[in-house]
C-alpha cells in the first residue's frame, strides 16, 4: 500500500484534540499479542464505521478501515502489553482520496499509541497518550524524551504552537509509556483524545 500524508490524519479526521506521535513504533514484536475480538465492523462515538481485519501480510497484526462517506483510510494496527497493561499502536498506510503527489511527498506517516481500556467482543475503549498533558509536562521540564517540535514557518518565534514528533527508540518510548501511563490517564478531562467501539455485527 502506498504511504500517504497521513501525519496528522488521526487528529484530524478520526480524533477530537491531539494525539502524541513518533517516528518509531512503541511496540517491540515480541510483546505483540492477538485478539480475536478486535475483529469485525464497528462503529465509533461519532457514528463513523471501522473494519477490522487480520493483517494477511503479518502474523498477529491488524488492518484497521476507517470509513466515513466516500473515505477509506487504513492503519496498520498492532496490540502488545506492557508491564501487565495492553496498548494498541496505529500507523497510516493508505488513503483512497484523489492523490496530491507533490504534496503528499512532503509529510510522513507517523506512529500512535493508545491505552486499551476494554476490548471485548462487543466493545472496545482506548484512550490515547494526549499531547497536550505532553506539552505541558515538557514546559515543566517534568518529561525528558527525545522530540522535536515542528512547528509552522509563519508562526513568530514567541508563539509556542507546533506539533510534537517523538524521536525516541523504541526501547525509550515504552520506558516512557511505563513511566507516565498513570499520570496520563488521570489527566483525562477536557482533553480527552478517546474512542469507543460498539461492535456493528
Amino acid at each position: 500500500m502506498k504511504k500517504t500524508f497521513a501525519l496528522l490524519l488521526l487528529a484530524g479526521l478520526v480524533l477530537q484534540g491531539c494525539i502524541v506521535k513518533s517516528v518509531y513504533p512503541f511496540f517491540k514484536e515480541s510483546d505483540v499479542v492477538f485478539r480475536k475480538e478486535l475483529v469485525g465492523a464497528w462503529m465509533d462515538n461519532d457514528s463513523n464505521k471501522w473494519n477490522i481485519h487480520a493483517n494477511p501480510f503479518k502474523p498477529n497484526s491488524y488492518e484497521l478501515h476507517y470509513l466515513k462517506g466516500n473515505r477509506d483510510v487504513a492503519f496498520a494496527g498492532n496490540l502488545f502489553t506492557l508491564d501487565g497493561h495492553l496498548y494498541m499502536d496505529l500507523f497510516p498506510v493508505s488513503d483512497n482520496k484523489e492523490e496530491m503527489l507533490f504534496f503528499d511527498l512532503h509529510l510522513v506517516p507517523t506512529h500512535s499509541v493508545a491505552m486499551v481500556e476494554k476490548l471485548t467482543a462487543n466493545e472496545v475503549r482506548i484512550k490515547w497518550f494526549n499531547e497536550e498533558w505532553l506539552e505541558t509536562r515538557f514546559s515543566q521540564n517534568k518529561i525528558r524524551i527525545s522530540h522535536e517540535m515542528i512547528a509552522d514557518t509563519d508562526l513568530k518565534p514567541s508563539e509556542d504552537d507546533g506539533m510534537y514528533l517523538l524521536t525516541a527508540s523504541t526501547d525509550e518510548l515504552q520506558k516512557f509509556i511505563v513511566k507516565y501511563r498513570e499520570e496520563a490517564m488521570a489527566s483525562f478531562g477536557d482533553g480527552d483524545v478517546s474512542l469507543r467501539w460498539t461492535k456493528i455485527n
